[in-house]
């Protein structure tokens, strides 16, 4: 038999900045609308946000997000 029953399963995982935004989270839900490309729109669970700001880009925030099974 090959493969590793233990092994996760594999998911798409996605990486965005954008403008700041305080209600993004680590567990939260991101809903991406009709704007994104199909295989992107939908829900996806917030697995880490990084914010920061300067006074060239402002406050911006990256999120790395995985697909919601």
């Amino acid at each position: 038999m090959k493969g590793n029953a233990n092994a996760p399963a594999s998911h798409s995982t996605i990486l965005l900045t954008r403008y700041g935004q305080p209600k993004l989270v680590a567990e939260g839900i991101l809903t991406l609308n009709d704007t994104f490309p199909s295989e992107m729109k939908g829900n996806w669970s917030i697995d880490k946000v990084t914010a920061r700001g300067d006074s060239k880009a402002g406050y911006r925030c990256t999120v790395v997000a995985s697909e919601v099974v």
